[in-house]
């Protein structure tokens, strides 16, 4: 019988490390205040990024992007590695368009320095 638990035992300790070497498993939780999809900016208006990333676990960081939702020229990239299991983004990019573009702002949470990653993405609009 003591075999048999110790099997047991074993069998899940095995089974558990597994799930851990797998790598990420989890959820992040986005919470962007700002700024709000759809949301359209005029030449020379600030775009406030306000985001909230939270997670069960220490993340690596986070990165922001503003780019072009057509052509995915990029106009705006910040990378910022902060050891934490809830990051604070605040960032501002301002408009420099004297056109209107469809846009796309991503907010990426960095899980880990292998790469794994999570995003929530937004349109946003740049107007004349």
């Amino acid at each position: 019988m003591n075999k048999l638990f110790s099997f047991i035992i074993c069998l899940f300790c095995l089974t558990g490390c597994q799930k851990t070497e797998l790598g990420y498993t989890g959820t992040v939780q986005f919470y962007l205040d700002s700024p709000k999809p759809l949301q359209t900016f005029g030449k020379g208006d600030t775009i406030n990024i306000v985001c909230m990333i939270v997670h069960d676990k220490a993340m690596y960081g986070y990165r922001t992007k503003i780019s072009d939702a057509k052509r995915h020229t990029i106009y705006y990239e910040n990378k910022v590695v902060s050891y934490n299991d809830t990051l604070y983004v605040n960032e501002q990019w301002v408009n420099g368009f004297s056109s209107s573009n469809d846009m796309r702002l991503d907010v990426v949470a960095i899980i880990d320095e292998s790469g794994e990653e999570e995003a929530k993405s937004i349109a946003i609009r740049t107007e004349l």
